[in-house]
């Protein structure tokens, strides 16, 4: 999968996150630290450096925190009968199982718990796009914009490219993994068997949660 040129649709700059919708009341910010400790404690654990300024360069803006405690709300359908309760999904729960799926798919069982930690944390991170579109607070307002895949992919690359930056050079090899599995790879590294696999693991752990939040 490469990173789509999709140069036509809007995303929202960084201006624009925190103010979209100044009506929807924010989380305080000691709320927004206790949940971003709850999203690293439940992140796969990495010993190398770069690995653990990833993560937490990933989650350190306080929107990309709330996004993924913004609950979802699944109304019933109207053929379900009268009085049953509506379901809330939390995002982060739901990206925390994709994680879980993805590290035990079987196309990833040949290897190592390494490249498997890795898988889990693409899987957590790919549908943050679609996390930060759903929140009222930072969505952005375009008449008439029906978003796609391409858009979701595109805001995930906004938000999380910077944190990827601090992989290159040294380690090339995760920084390309990690580009192409969560779908933003400008290299033709799915030729890379093992690069191809962690993709797929990821999409497939990812499809319900991207059918879940990204609009109909």
């Amino acid at each position: 999968m490469s990173h789509p040129a999709n140069t036509h649709r809007p995303l929202p700059s960084e201006g624009t996150l925190a103010t979209t919708s100044p009506a929807t009341q924010r989380l305080p910010s000691a709320e927004v630290a206790l949940l971003r400790q709850t999203l690293h404690q439940h992140c796969p654990r990495f010993i190398d450096g770069a690995l653990v300024r990833l993560v937490q360069q990933a989650f350190a803006r306080d929107e990309v925190v709330e996004a993924y405690f913004y609950p979802l709300v699944q109304k019933p359908a109207a053929t379900v009968a009268p009085g049953v309760a509506p379901v809330i999904l939390i995002p982060f729960e739901q990206a925390h199982r994709a994680a879980l799926r993805a590290q035990q798919m079987a196309v990833l069982a040949t290897l190592g718990p390494f490249v498997r930690h890795l898988a889990a944390l693409a899987a957590m991170l790919y549908p943050c796009g679609w996390f930060l579109h759903a929140h009222p607070a930072f969505a952005f307002p375009s008449p008439n914009f029906q978003p796609d895949d391409a858009y979701g992919h595109r805001l995930s690359y906004q938000l999380l490219q910077p944190a990827l930056q601090g992989l290159r050079g040294n380690f090339g090899g995760e920084f390309i993994l990690l580009s192409s599995a969560l779908g933003f790879s400008l290299e033709d590294s799915c030729n890379n068997e093992v690069v191809a696999r962690v993709s797929t693991a990821v999409y497939l752990a990812n499809l319900h949660v991207t059918a879940l939040w990204r609009p109909a």
